[in-house]
């Protein structure tokens, strides 16, 4: 006797699975399940795909944020240069002008003010962007990478991180929290976990 299941095709096979279980046949709908000829199939070894995957997934959560605070590290940069060159012209005005000196003197104390704000936030974005790099490359340093390796399947590092390493406060340190906030991040994205959204 020919077994008419075995000789459905797929199409038929889902339409007639459909039917079934429109009609809440379960018992034909397991019949049709179990006679559906299988096929062997053949794929990477999941420990190396799943891995290059996560991989891939760390560097990305690890770019993401670098980049956001380099955009950071750049704005501020550029504030704190135009309000420099602000308060330096407004405080040679202030000393050659006789009639209006109690105006620029007001001016210029609110953009020195405006300065320190921009200072302080520059330097804060810096440290910020160096606990990231400190935090990236003990990362890649405790499994045998480079940061050129690590984000080579982004591409590399796109040009405003670069921008921001010429912007940063030279004399401010890495901040910590930041550092230990990414790396432990990284470990997350590298175990299959989803990085957390924030510090």
């Amino acid at each position: 006797m020919i077994d008419l299941y075995a000789e459905f095709t797929a199409v038929e096979r889902v339409h007639l699975v459909l039917a079934a279980f429109s009609r809440g046949d379960l018992e034909e709908v397991a019949r049709l399940r179990d006679s559906c000829p299988r096929v062997t199939m053949s794929a990477g070894d999941p420990r190396y795909t799943q891995l290059l995957d996560r991989m891939g997934h760390a560097g990305m959560a690890g770019l993401y944020r670098w980049l956001e605070v380099s955009h950071h590290v750049i704005c501020d940069r550029l504030v704190v240069d135009l309000l420099n060159r602000l308060v330096l012209v407004e405080t040679g005005l202030t000393r050659l002008d006789r009639g209006n000196t109690k105006e620029l003197k007001v001016i210029l104390r609110r953009d020195r003010e405006l300065l320190t704000h921009a200072t302080a936030s520059w330097r804060k974005w810096s440290a910020a962007w160096k606990g990231i790099e400190a935090a990236i490359t003990r990362f890649c340093a405790e499994r045998g990478l480079t940061v050129d390796q690590f984000f080579a399947m982004t591409k590399g590092l796109p040009r405003p991180i670069d921008e921001a390493r010429d912007a940063l406060e030279a004399d401010i340190r890495a901040d910590p929290q930041w550092e230990e906030w990414l790396y432990r991040d990284l470990g997350r994205a590298l175990s299959g976990e989803h990085p957390s959204d924030g510090e």
